[in-house]
């Protein structure tokens, strides 16, 4: 099961992977509930790949998407330990984000 996080520490906590993919979202978002259902595909086909979710409307979600610029939803952004080194917004197809993880 993908990770849910709320606050800056573990954020910070979770990006000492390799690579890590964070999905930004929000409830109301439709096109954020389509693509949680492909990041659990993704994290079933792909168990090297290390998911988060960062729900905008908890804690520090809102603060997080501003600091990464995930100003669009659904948004995700991959991580390289604590860097982003890419960014994906909106409705993404499956192999999109495979793509995502290389």
């Amino acid at each position: 099961m993908i990770k849910e996080i709320n606050t800056f520490k573990e954020f910070e906590e979770e990006l000492h992977q390799p690579t890590t993919i964070a999905g930004f979202f929000a409830s109301w978002c439709g096109q954020c509930k389509g693509v949680d259902s492909l990041l659990g595909k993704l994290e079933e086909e792909h168990p090297e790949a290390h998911i988060i979710k960062i729900n905008i409307e908890k804690r520090d979600g809102l603060k997080l998407a501003a600091r990464y610029e995930a100003m669009s939803l659904p948004a995700l952004i991959r991580f390289e330990g604590n860097e982003p080194k890419e960014k994906r917004f909106g409705s993404l197809s499956y192999d999109e984000l495979v793509e995502l993880l290389k």
